[in-house]
């Protein structure tokens, strides 16, 4: 599905750094091992969800493991390190992921030693009140193909350098529930998606063509530039489809859309519009044949 649209503009950026010592962990704290995901914080200032006051957007229905929308379970645990920090050992948390036959660990975030001569620990607890043979308590966001996790950062040994923070985070890069969701990576310039769980609402994918084009309001899909076609025949759910970036740079001031069409069958189909706050299927005859015929002189 077209979400908005993906800018091509110019920018500059530096990987995460991690946070400083004494202060709460947070999503740049994390070792994520497959760069296909991502940890963002959804929310930056929740609450624990059995206490009063808790804020609706920091809430879920947790559960002990999770199952992804390619059927795969998450989990999450916490074992001891070696490491000392004062005469108390550090934490690790780990996110691990199953397809039932093998199992692999995709993330972890360690506690921190801020100050072993007083014994200052910045630690990190998910969701610590849903504690069953071990695991913590993990959510699955289906339509968005997120994992959330309600992470407690808290200063523990001999300190009082800060309350308890608490983040709802994501992991985001998980097979969607129907949406093409298109990402961009700057270098090497590339464009790509996880195939989602039946894309677009159809049962499985033959094919997917990617566009291009102008953002204008609104879009004029006839003029939409083919950037790749027919690709993606014998994709599964939560395959990545990569496609590198041969669109041309726009001029200072434009921007550039990009959306991906999906065909199973006879059936085409390219997301959603909406007009006067109401979705529609977006029309796939406005869209040039992929790729478009060469035109004779």
């Amino acid at each position: 599905m077209w979400r908005g649209a993906v800018l091509a503009l110019a920018a500059g950026g530096t990987a995460a750094l991690a946070s400083s010592p004494g202060q709460p962990l947070d999503c740049s704290d994390w070792v994520v091992l497959d760069p296909q995901f991502r940890c963002v914080a959804v929310n930056s200032d929740c609450h624990d969800p059995n206490l009063p006051g808790t804020r609706p957007s920091c809430t879920f229905t947790s559960e002990a493991r999770v199952l992804d929308n390619e059927g795969n379970m998450l989990r999450v645990d916490m074992v001891l390190l070696p490491e000392l920090c004062g005469s108390g050992r550090l934490n690790r948390t780990r996110l691990w992921i199953s397809d039932g036959h093998s199992e692999r660990l995709l993330a972890y975030i360690d506690d921190r030693c801020a100050d072993s001569v007083s014994w200052q620990v910045d630690a990190l607890i998910v969701d610590a009140n849903h504690v069953q043979s071990g695991e913590r308590a993990i959510a699955f966001d289906r339509t968005k193909g997120r994992l959330l996790l309600l992470a407690h950062s808290v200063c523990r040994g001999s300190c009082s350098a800060y309350d308890t923070v608490s983040r709802l985070l994501a992991f985001e890069g998980f097979a969607t529930l129907f949406e093409i969701m298109q990402t961009y990576t700057p270098s090497p310039p590339a464009f790509g998606f996880t195939v989602p769980y039946m894309p677009e609402g159809l049962e499985r994918a033959d094919s997917f063509d990617t566009y291009y084009g102008s953002l204008t309001k609104p879009l004029d899909l006839s003029r939409a530039q083919p950037l790749q076609c027919a690709y993606g025949a014998g994709s599964n759910v939560g395959d990545r489809l990569t496609f590198p970036d041969t669109a041309p740079d726009p001029a200072p001031g434009e921007a550039v859309y990009f959306l991906t069409a999906v065909t199973f069958g006879t059936e085409r189909r390219i997301g959603r519009s909406a007009t006067g706050g109401r979705l529609a299927g977006r029309d796939p005859s406005a869209l040039p044949r992929c790729p478009v015929p060469s035109v004779e002189p």
